[in-house]
């Protein structure tokens, strides 16, 4: 094929630019490949025109036969217009009213008025739904589910048809239907099969602590709770001065009419050392005959009388050394530190550290002036609080 002449690429119209096979942007084109069998829409400038062209024509095509079939559409619309116009036979359309009016077929528009003003009417009696919502609410439930059912050994989560999260009224209507028949039947069995009741239950709480173990133990002197009764899960709190917390589970009936007494282990807590404690004491307990749920929170207050500074021996082993002896009074979280101090009392000469130690502390400071006075003095760090103890005068060898 003999190439035109001038040969020269052309401009491509920018709505006609393309990106070739490797995703270049093609601009220009000359006007034809230079070979036939190269000519193509993608190297040749008037074979891309061609077919661009001939792909238009098909869109022109498809677009009149699309405006063919709306013209018909819309001419027939028209007539059905005019039809309906000239006949006058428009009119609003009839709905069955229901039970708003008997069931009465009635304009749309008078039944729409009839339901909007039922609808005001209930909102009147049985408040907004953001007042039923709180209604709603209102029925703790994360209260109510654990709590001890009256007509059968299980909590009130455990009744049948019991819905532990209601989010309807109707959800709330059932809890209290429930509820209520619990009540009764509980109370109705109380009262034909037993005497017994919650009032029969009586505990008394002394306590101790024991700073060498680490334990808190409770004691319930005449105490006593009716054979009827069952533990249900019964929590204490232990808490220091600080806020700090401990909790733990117990079968009440276990500690206070087998073994007479509780022993609550706080070794391993973060309980402060030194402070006395408020032991918050809740016993939950069941009965099946009567059918009964009882429970009642008990407050002792644990007196720590453990001192913090131990009992420091000192003597003079040489007229250079000077030796100390104490055994720790707190075993746990515990720093003590041994100054060695100036005859005034207020320079540290040296100091030793021993870390929750377990026994007993015997150790020596060395290189002292012979014939010099000194002050040795302990100092107490608990849980990160520092207690500084007397000093106690010792005068080296000559």
């Amino acid at each position: 094929m003999a190439l035109p002449t001038p040969y020269y690429p052309l401009d491509i119209p920018t709505n006609l630019r393309f990106l070739n096979n490797n995703n270049d942007l093609v601009s220009q084109l000359y006007p034809v490949a230079n070979t036939q069998q190269e000519n193509n829409p993608q190297t040749g400038f008037i074979s891309m025109l061609g077919a661009n062209v001939s792909t238009m024509k098909d869109q022109y095509n498809a677009i009149v036969a699309i405006l063919g079939t709306y013209g018909t559409n819309i001419a027939a619309l028209q007539v059905q217009v005019a039809a309906i116009e000239a006949s006058g036979a428009t009119a609003i359309p009839n709905v069955n009213g229901g039970c708003l009016n008997g069931s009465v077929s009635a304009p749309i528009d008078t039944v729409t008025a009839l339901l909007v003003s039922s609808e005001c009417s209930y909102i009147t009696g049985l408040g907004t739904t953001s007042a039923l919502a709180s209604g709603i609410a209102a029925m703790n439930t994360s209260v109510l589910n654990p709590l001890p059912a009256y007509s059968q050994n299980s909590a009130m989560a455990g009744l049948a048809g019991w819905i532990s999260v209601p989010t309807t009224v109707g959800a709330w209507m059932n809890n209290m239907s429930l509820a209520y028949l619990d009540m009764r039947v509980g109370v109705t069995q109380a009262l034909s099969q037993s005497n017994v009741t919650c009032g029969d239950i009586d505990i008394n709480i002394s306590s101790s602590y024991s700073n060498s173990s680490r334990t808190i133990t409770l004691y319930f002197p005449g105490s006593n709770i009716p054979t009827n009764f069952s533990d249900n899960t019964s929590h204490l709190l232990v808490e220091d001065t600080a806020g700090n917390q401990f909790t733990m589970n117990f079968n009440v009936i276990t500690a206070v009419m087998t073994n007479g007494y509780l022993e609550i282990d706080i070794s391993a807590s973060t309980l402060l050392q030194t402070s006395n404690y408020t032991v918050t004491f809740t016993y939950n307990v069941t009965s099946t005959t009567p059918a009964l749920g009882c429970s009642n929170t008990l407050i002792n207050t644990v007196t720590n009388g453990t001192g913090v500074c131990p009992n420091l021996n000192v003597w003079s082993a040489t007229s250079t050394t000077a030796s100390f002896t104490f055994a720790p009074l707190i075993t746990s979280d515990v720093v003590y530190t041994v100054d060695i101090l100036d005859a005034s009392g207020t320079t540290i000469l040296d100091d030793k550290t021993f870390t929750n130690p377990t026994t007993v502390i015997t150790d020596t400071f060395t290189n002292l002036t012979p014939a010099t006075s000194y002050n040795i003095r302990v100092t107490v760090t608990v849980s990160g609080t520092s207690t500084i103890c007397s000093s106690y005068g010792i005068t080296t060898d000559a």
